[in-house]
C-alpha cells in the first residue's frame, strides 16, 4: 500500500530544513529499527521481521501515552526516503506515512513527511479527530520533525568537531 496508490480522507506534514547534506540525514532515517533513540514520543523500538533493511523491513514502537504499533516499510528509496504502513492505534484506522529528503544544496536538505489516515470509532472517532486528534498528530510530527533536525545536525557538529581535533592536533605536531 502506498500513499499513491490509497485513499485516506486525512493527512498531516510537516517540512523543516536541516542543515547538513542530505547523505548525512539518510544515515538516521535509514536506521528505522532505532527509532526510539531521536523521536521525542518513542519510548522503544525494535526490529520485527526478518528482512534488516529496505522494504519488507519492519519495527515495532511503544508510544507514550497510546500504546504500541508495528511500522512496515513499504517503499524505499535509497538516500532519498521511504514510506511505511502502520497499523490501527486509537481511533486512527490502518495508515501511512512518507519521509523524504530533498538535496537543497551541498550543506542542506529538506525533510518532508506525510501522514495519511483515515478514523476509526464513527462518529466517536470523527469527534475525536476534530476536537483534539488532529491537532496532537499536527504538532506531534511537527515536533518529530525538530527531533530528526537535532539529532543529524548534532551528528554534524560531532563529526566537525572531530575533523578539528584532528587538525588541531596535526598543527600540535
Amino acid at each position: 500500500m502506498t500513499l499513491k496508490d490509497s485513499i485516506f480522507k486525512y493527512s498531516v506534514s510537516t517540512e523543516i530544513v536541516i542543515n547538513t547534506p542530505r547523505e548525512q540525514a539518510w544515515s538516521v532515517l535509514q536506521d528505522f529499527s532505532n527509532v526510539h533513540s531521536w523521536a521525542p514520543s518513542v519510548s522503544d523500538s525494535y526490529q520485527i521481521g526478518k528482512e534488516e533493511k529496505g522494504v519488507g523491513h519492519g519495527r515495532h514502537c511503544d508510544i507514550d501515552g497510546f500504546g504500541g504499533l508495528d511500522e512496515i516499510i513499504t517503499e524505499w528509496n535509497e538516500n532519498e526516503g521511504f514510506e511505511y504502513t502502520v497499523t490501527p492505534i486509537g481511533p486512527l484506522a490502518p495508515s501511512c506515512s512518507r519521509w523524504s529528503l530533498v538535496k537543497l544544496d551541498e550543506s542542506n536538505t529538506l525533510l518532508a513527511v506525510t501522514l495519511s489516515y483515515n478514523l476509526r470509532y464513527g462518529l466517536l472517532g470523527t469527534f475525536l479527530h476534530s476536537v483534539m486528534m488532529q491537532k496532537k498528530l499536527q504538532r506531534s510530527l511537527a515536533d518529530t520533525g525538530e527531533a530528526v533536525k537535532a539529532r543529524v545536525e548534532s551528528q554534524s557538529l560531532k563529526s566537525e568537531d572531530t575533523d578539528g581535533y584532528r587538525f588541531a592536533a596535526s598543527l600540535a605536531q
